[in-house]
């Protein structure tokens, strides 16, 4: 009678499988879809995209280039997230119907600088002769359009009243978790079930001078906004190709296809001032990292809003519990600069935060400003979890 393997034995079959993708496979990148959106905020802002069905996904590459519009009365100014709003939400749906990331594009931006240790799509400048540095990001100037910016990312810092600005924004959405290891991985090669990646374009990019503008791209100067007046887009797929074949078929990193890689977000209220917020981590996942937004009412404060933050597990017994300060030396340490304020960063990729059940782990945030009406949490994760255990393994929020 056989026995079944050992956790052990699959690991090590994992491991083979994915040394011998990795050294034989080819990655491929092609687009896969491409095409213009006119006047995305006052029509359809949704772009549905259906993977092409072959081989092992691994990420979507998706280019943005839009023109944005200055209302009449008053010019409109860069927020500090800017460009990284675009998006307002990205969405993949697997072949099974779950979704593995739905997300904001700030997320997709700020998680692609941590996994680059370095602002993404950034240049680094040089003291030598020859002339490194950013030679790209350069947008036509005049009236603008699309197609008249070249580049990787890019926006005005200010828009004219009555005129228009363009502006470029790349976002990388994994599927695995890096290019090297496969771990959320999808075997796309299949005709009988396709997944989604759905793009949410924003549809208030310009807000008010009163307005919060942490969810905007530009902010006016005065009470008129403005708008996305057109918007074209290119998305790439990647996968790996030509995978070595065995007796049954490809030979495929079971482990790693098992292994779901999440990408997702939520919106916490009810805070009070110096009082603990707890937000809680879901169940049976790996966190690897986690992102806050402490939105005041829409007003930006580098860290003079908060006490602390803190990482309690249960009975109350805090993990580690720090100022503002020292979580933002963390993070450079990590990227070289900050994160766009009021943005933070918490890094659990050296010993990811396991959870079991419900309520055993807790980001706690601990501000000082009661503003009334308008404070949020806005919270962005990056997990792992199995397939056969997260379908009902959700949470919900603490207080």
């Amino acid at each position: 009678m056989a026995t079944a393997p050992s956790p052990a034995q699959l690991s090590q079959a994992n491991a083979a499988a994915r040394a011998m993708i990795l050294a034989r496979g080819l990655k491929m990148m092609q687009v896969i879809a491409s095409g213009v959106l006119a006047n995305p905020t006052q029509g359809s802002n949704i772009i549905n995209i259906i993977p092409r069905p072959v081989g092992l996904g691994q990420k979507f590459t998706v280019e943005i280039t839009a023109s944005i519009s200055a209302g009449a009365s008053a010019a409109i100014n860069a927020t500090n997230f800017n460009v990284a709003n675009l998006l307002s939400e990205v969405v993949f749906y697997d072949l099974q119907n779950y979704t593995r990331i739905q997300t904001p594009g700030w997320h997709l931006a700020f998680l692609s600088s941590v996994k680059e240790s370095l602002p993404f799509g950034s240049a680094v400048t040089t003291d030598l002769p020859i002339k490194y540095g950013n030679n790209l990001n350069v947008a036509a100037s005049g009236a603008g359009g699309i197609g008249s910016g070249n580049g990787i990312c890019f926006a005005p810092s200010s828009i004219a009243a009555t005129s228009v600005g363009v502006v470029k924004m790349t976002y990388e959405i994994p599927l695995a978790y890096s290019d090297r290891d496969l771990r959320g991985a999808v075997y796309l090669g299949v005709v009988n079930s396709t997944g989604l990646l759905k793009l949410t374009v924003n549809s208030n990019p310009v807000v008010a001078s009163t307005a919060d503008a942490t969810n905007a791209v530009y902010q006016s100067a005065g009470a008129t906004t403005g708008a996305i007046t057109s918007l074209s887009y290119t998305v790439y797929q990647h996968w790996w190709d030509q995978l070595p074949q065995g007796r049954s078929g490809p030979i495929l990193p079971a482990q790693d296809l098992s292994t779901v890689y999440e990408l997702k977000n939520t919106t916490l209220t009810g805070m009070a001032a110096n009082q603990d917020f707890p937000i809680p981590y879901a169940n049976f996942r790996d966190f690897l990292s986690t992102f806050l937004i402490w939105d005041n009412n829409g007003t930006v404060a580098a860290g003079t809003d908060i006490n602390y933050f803190a990482l309690q597990s249960a009975n109350f017994t805090n993990v580690w519990k720090i100022d503002p300060f020292l979580a933002a030396l963390f993070t450079r340490k990590l990227i070289k600069s900050d994160f766009p304020t009021p943005a933070w960063y918490f890094s659990h990729r050296n010993k990811p935060l396991s959870t079991i059940q419900y309520g055993n782990l807790e980001l706690i945030l601990n501000e000082n400003i009661n503003a009334g009406a308008g404070q949020q949490a806005i919270i962005a994760w990056e997990d792992f979890g199995l397939q056969n255990t997260i379908t009902g393994a959700g949470s919900l929020p603490a207080g």
